[in-house]
This record gives structure tokens, C-alpha cells and sequence, in this order.
């Protein structure tokens, strides 16, 4: 006996109230879930566009106050620069090249098990406006994968109580 006959014989047995409840929870669960994925994605893809803004904030903040340091390189100044830029929210690294390509200063938070960030670079301009370096911030994507995991928890939640108020309509 195969599935498709299971399948029937099992929805025959069902009563009218319950086959009718059954036909318009099946689409409209499907409806559901497919506006939670069209909406999570572009709440996701927000999120990081909106991480992406605050990492090149954090590079121009700290590219513009790296200026007068690098003109006069000093090393301490452009430490004590990169460590400030790392204590904003979700900062993971920031490090700052002159114009060769040498890091003259890094600053990183402590977690080492931290997972993968979105890098922004952000030119350090000179007072005769020349680029005299560079500032790269490395922010961490950590928020979005709480974001995503926790909205299909969320969607599952849903689904379940869906078909627990389908069983029990079906019981009445």
C-alpha cells in the first residue's frame, strides 16, 4: 500500500469539521511561512546593512581623529585611537596603515571565539588633503545570526501552536 492511499483513507476517516479546518490551515500555514521567510530575509538583510552603516561610522570617527597622529606618527596616540574605536558596540578590531600598508596601530577585543565579522575600510586624509592611511573596522555579524536563529525558533513555536489549536478544534 503506498503513501497517496494512506494518506486519503486517513483524511476519509476525518469529520467534515475537521476536513474543512484542514483545508484552510494548510494554506494558510504555507502563506505563513512563506512571508516569515520573505520577511526574515529582508529584516536580516537590514540588520546587516545597518551593521555595515555603524562599522564605517566607527572608521570615519575614528579615521578623522587619527589625522593630526599620523601626520606627526605618533604610535601611542594612534593605539590609544584604535583602542577607543573598539569599545563601541559589537567593534571587534580596528587597526590603522599608513598609506605603505604598515600597521602603525591594532586594537582587538578579547574574545577569541568570536565568529565571523564585515570588514569596512575608511582613508585617513591628510590636512593638504592627501590620503596618508587607512582605518579598518572589523565588526562582528554575531547579532545577525542571534537574529536569524531566534526567528525560526519563533516560526517553529508558531507552527506547533497552530496545529495543537487544529487538534483540538478537531477533538470539539
Amino acid at each position: 500500500m503506498n503513501w497517496n492511499f494512506r494518506v486519503i483513507r486517513g483524511l476519509a476517516r476525518l469529520t467534515f469539521a475537521q476536513q474543512l479546518i484542514l483545508l484552510a490551515m494548510v494554506p494558510a500555514a504555507l502563506a505563513t511561512l512563506a512571508a516569515i521567510a520573505v520577511l526574515t530575509r529582508q529584516h536580516l538583510g537590514n540588520l546587516t546593512e545597518l551593521m555595515r552603516a555603524n562599522a564605517q561610522t566607527v572608521a570615519l570617527q575614528v579615521a578623522t581623529v587619527a589625522q593630526a597622529p599620523m601626520a606627526r606618527m605618533d604610535r601611542r596616540a594612534l593605539a590609544r585611537t584604535a583602542q577607543s574605536g573598539t569599545y563601541q558596540p559589537n567593534v571587534q578590531q580596528v587597526q590603522i596603515w599608513t598609506d605603505e600598508g604598515e600597521i602603525v596601530a591594532n586594537s582587538e577585543t578579547i574574545d577569541r571565539q568570536r565568529g565571523e565579522g564585515l570588514q569596512v575600510v575608511a582613508p585617513v586624509i591628510g590636512e593638504d588633503g592627501k590620503h596618508i592611511g587607512k582605518v579598518m573596522v572589523e565588526i562582528s555579524l554575531d547579532a545577525v545570526r542571534h537574529a536569524k536563529n531566534s526567528v525560526w525558533i519563533n516560526v517553529v513555536l508558531v507552527l506547533a501552536a497552530s496545529l495543537v489549536g487544529v487538534g483540538l478544534a478537531g477533538r470539539a
